[in-house]
């Protein structure tokens, strides 16, 4: 005689609707976003998209992806912070861990919800259109760039990602805007989205004249950081300057005072003694 599991069929009833609720697919597709990919594709954006942004004028809207209020992990990854040198803290309750990975992991067990309301990009889903393995070193990224430069080239793959990458530039910097916005987006269609080829010498000649814009915009900060550091320098040396000299200058002033007072009362005791 054959026998109904009803106990397990229960069992996986409730389970699928556990699965089925809003909170537990929210909580599944935050653990299916990987946490390393997407600090590579923050940190490409923050090098070479952002402040090109910033320079053009233009800022972006929630619509886009970009936007670091739709960042899955943003506030997250904010509140990790170095501490004592080779420890990390967290930002939401001050543990203390040994390693990045096992703080990566509180995060996941205990702070998965701390984030913006907009946040429902996943930076990771992203980081191919950003070519994260060409810019960024670490980040689990070696293996993957390794695994591109020998495998086989898909024009079609790229053909789906160079047509990915121009429906972010539309919503991001949409032409419509004037000219800032027309400008950042000739700019990311050109060296970004143009970049996905199977003509590798074409593909590395636009990112690396990506990596040389980046560069050369953080040479300008470190100068701008300098020539401030330069200036406070000489006001402090003019100050203290300044300073001694008035100082000095009332030393001075108060000896002579003292002198004369000193052969003045000589003067008085000689004219008493006659």
């Amino acid at each position: 005689m054959l026998v109904t599991p009803r106990k397990h069929t229960w069992q996986f009833l409730i389970l699928l609707a556990l699965c089925s609720s809003p909170a537990a697919s929210e909580d599944i597709s935050a653990n299916l976003c990987d946490r390393e990919r997407s600090r590579a594709a923050r940190a490409v954006l923050r090098q070479h998209v952002l402040p090109m942004t910033a320079k053009a004028n233009h800022q972006l809207t929630e619509q886009c992806p970009f936007h670091r209020l739709r960042d899955t992990y943003g506030m997250q990854d904010a509140a990790r912070h170095k501490h004592r040198g080779i420890q990390w803290k967290c930002g939401f309750c001050d543990k203390i861990f040994r390693t990045e990975a096992f703080l990566d992991q509180h995060m996941d067990k205990n702070h998965q919800h701390e984030k913006h309301p907009s946040a429902d990009v996943c930076l990771a889903d992203l980081c191919e259109m950003l070519h994260c393995d060409h810019f960024v070193q670490g980040h689990g990224s070696s293996f993957k760039s390794f695994q591109q430069r020998t495998a086989p080239c898909r024009p079609k793959l790229k053909g789906q990602l160079k047509h990915h990458c121009q429906d972010v530039a539309d919503v991001c910097f949409p032409i419509a805007d004037g000219r800032e916005a027309t400008l950042m987006h000739e700019y990311f269609v050109e060296h970004f989205c143009e970049a996905h080829t199977c003509n590798r010498k074409e593909q590395l000649a636009r990112l690396e004249t990506v990596a040389q814009l980046g560069s050369e915009h953080r040479v300008w900060g470190y100068r701008i950081l300098v020539g401030l550091l330069l200036l406070f320098m000489v006001l402090l040396y003019a100050g203290i300057w300044a300073y001694m000299q008035y100082y000095t200058g009332q030393t001075r002033s108060d000896l002579q005072t003292v002198s004369k007072a000193s052969a003045w009362s000589k003067i008085t005791r000689k004219t008493k003694a006659y």
